[in-house]
């Protein structure tokens, strides 16, 4: 997580869930703002073993939609503003912004910039960069010493980031549908943080939890599906669902630090029986050409072909990295062998 003052908030993104010979269900990644949080929670009927689980927290600072990603200078830009900035000593203790130019060595800090503490005194302190919305600040220790100065180096090549995030995320939730086996829910704009997610958008899942064999659950993105929501099914009719999806939105002619990848494949199978099978992606199933090197990988789409009941017994679902046997991929067990399988991961590769 990013070093105070920033109160962040975590978002975890479920990316694999274990492999046990039992029945187990009811995902979901808990952030650190909920009970039990930061952690994972989910169901099991049968376990004898500790489970093996991979969760990614992608870190905001607190109140702000925007992702807080490192600065990326374009290739293009060939100068650069460098400026230094100290806290007066007889700052109080606590986030000092700088908003008089007469702190700064060469001007107020703009646009996107790096940025380096600069203290003639040992205690630690953090700095906010411009293109936060509680920066350029420097953060002063309440053990400051009598003499001690606080500020930072700021190197920026003065473009304006602050007008449009480069990223923004939405959380959205649904909850209901007690009745059925088949459901697609759109979400509203009530049901989401941030507003209801559109544009360029990646959807991922993160808590998928329904009574019965609850299985085939997608994150319907505006980008690839037009519209915002998510599909599952379930084996019998019970009582109400939870479901949520996690939205990156990108801004149009901004850059970030990692290429994205959305990768999706569908396969068909024969022959029965349980056992844990594998789908590696190949290039023509990714945008963005294979996903490589280090990467972070998101399940949005989990589908399998409905045969009979045991079909739908799909789970130990697990986003292969590149890095991984059988990756970029898809890998699962069932206890009977689908007649088809549909899958999506989300790849960020930096």
């Amino acid at each position: 997580p990013p070093p105070p003052p920033y109160n962040a908030q975590h978002l975890p993104l479920l990316a694999c869930q274990p492999h046990f010979p039992s029945s187990m269900a009811d995902w979901s990644a808990i952030q650190t703002t909920e009970t039990a949080g930061p952690g994972i929670s989910w169901w099991c009927n049968g376990c004898t073993s500790q489970p093996e689980v991979r969760v990614y927290f992608y870190c905001f600072e607190a109140g702000s939609a925007a992702i807080a990603v490192e600065p990326h200078f374009p290739s293009c830009v060939t100068s650069y503003e460098r400026t230094t900035c100290f806290a007066p000593s007889e700052a109080a203790t606590g986030l000092y912004k700088f908003t008089n130019a007469a702190d700064c060595s060469h001007g107020l800090p703009t646009g996107l910039c790096d940025a380096v503490p600069v203290s003639n005194c040992a205690e630690e302190f953090s700095v906010t960069r411009p293109t936060s919305g509680s920066g350029p600040a420097v953060s002063v220790p309440t053990s400051s010493a009598v003499g001690c100065r606080y500020g930072a180096t700021f190197l920026c090549h003065g473009i304006d980031v602050n007008v449009t995030p480069s990223i923004t995320r939405h959380r959205c939730t649904v909850t209901g549908y007690s009745s059925g086996t088949h459901f697609e829910h759109d979400f509203t704009d009530a049901e989401c943080t941030n507003g209801l997610p559109t544009g360029d958008c990646d959807g991922v899942i993160v808590k998928q939890s329904h009574c019965g064999y609850d299985h085939s659950f997608q994150v319907l993105s505006p980008t690839l599906d037009g519209t915002a929501g998510v599909k599952w099914s379930t084996g019998s009719v019970c009582g109400d669902a939870t479901v949520s999806a996690i939205y990156f939105c990108f801004a149009p002619g901004h850059e970030v630090p990692f290429t994205r990848h959305s990768c999706t494949s569908t396969r068909t199978w024969s022959g029965t029986g349980s056992g844990y099978k594998i789908v590696t992606f190949s290039s023509n199933e990714c945008t963005n050409g294979m996903p490589s090197g280090d990467c972070d990988a998101f399940l949005a789409r989990a589908e399998h072909s409905e045969g009979n009941a045991n079909t739908r017994s799909d789970e130990d679902w697990k986003a292969l990295l590149p890095s991984e046997s059988g990756g970029p991929g898809v890998g699962f067990w069932h206890s009977q062998t689908p007649t088809s399988t549909t899958v999506r991961v989300v790849y960020y590769c930096y």
